[in-house]
């Protein structure tokens, strides 16, 4: 079962996704019949139900030798060690596998809607992209490197222009930070006058230094138009939770000391 999920993860195809989960179950399901033979489970359950003091048996009354103690006990610490070591980290992969996404798109009546929905925008948009492609629009050399294949994933192309940008930081070329730097992207937006909500400030001195100015909004609320929102610029996920809004009811002393500054700290902290 461990080598079929092996092969199975690696698969190209979505049904590896399914077959892997099932083959899982189906490991686990034979692992608890190992039990029940080797461990003596049933002769325990007997016990259990017949005596009405019940004192837990010894191995030697259970029928049981060092053998089959033995036997269950690596079958089981290797496939747990499996478990942590490959499949869960395949997982948290997994959760972000264009394969996954339409195959959790499916699962619920929603899902499925959503999916027609996008496809059939996605159908209708993509004559339009590939025409104006030809005549109104030039790739940036930085991002024109990500080296492609026809027919590749989404997750794929998002991997392969991780690794373009990994090679020329190598360079010293810095493209990426367009991106993944939410403080730069506000700097070019600000800089070729592109409207955004105003900057108060962008602070990339020391978590001592926003610190400071958020105290200062706290004493002095009545300086500033509310609401405020706090954002770390080098966090780009939403699962990062980077962004947070700052209204009169959060500077009161109790709520601006326990959710806000540690908020802040814990998020400068994640570089």
């Amino acid at each position: 079962a461990v080598l079929e999920c092996q092969m199975l993860m690696g698969s190209k195809g979505s049904g590896g996704i399914y077959m892997t989960w099932v083959t899982f179950a189906s490991a686990c399901a034979m692992l608890l019949v190992f039990a029940v033979y080797l461990l003596r489970i049933d002769s325990l359950i007997a016990r259990c139900t017949n005596h009405a003091a019940f004192r837990w048996p010894t191995p030697v009354q259970m029928g049981l030798s060092k053998g089959r103690v033995a036997a269950f006990g690596s079958t089981s610490g290797f496939f747990l060690v499996w478990v942590f070591a490959s499949l869960l980290q395949w997982d948290d992969v997994a959760k972000h596998d264009s394969r996954w996404n339409a195959i959790r798109s499916t699962l619920t009546t929603d899902g499925k809607d959503a999916f027609e929905r996008a496809r059939a925008y996605w159908e209708i948009q993509k004559p339009l992209i590939q025409e104006s492609l030809k005549t109104n629009f030039t790739l940036h050399p930085y991002f024109a490197r990500t080296e492609l294949w026809e027919g590749a994933r989404w997750d794929e192309v998002i991997n392969m222009r991780i690794e373009s940008m990994g090679k020329q930081l190598d360079n010293g070329k810095k493209g990426f930070m367009i991106e993944k730097d939410k403080c730069a992207m506000f700097e070019f937006f600000m800089e070729h006058e592109i409207p955004i909500p105003p900057v108060l400030t962008i602070l990339r001195g020391s978590k001592d230094e926003v610190e400071a100015k958020l105290r200062d909004v706290h004493t002095h609320p009545s300086a500033y138009q509310f609401p405020l929102f706090l954002k770390g610029c080098h966090l780009t996920q939403g699962s990062d939770k980077g962004m947070r809004a700052l209204t009169p009811k959060k500077l009161e002393k109790g709520s601006f000391e326990k959710d806000v500054i540690p908020w802040m700290k814990k998020k400068w902290d994640q570089r």
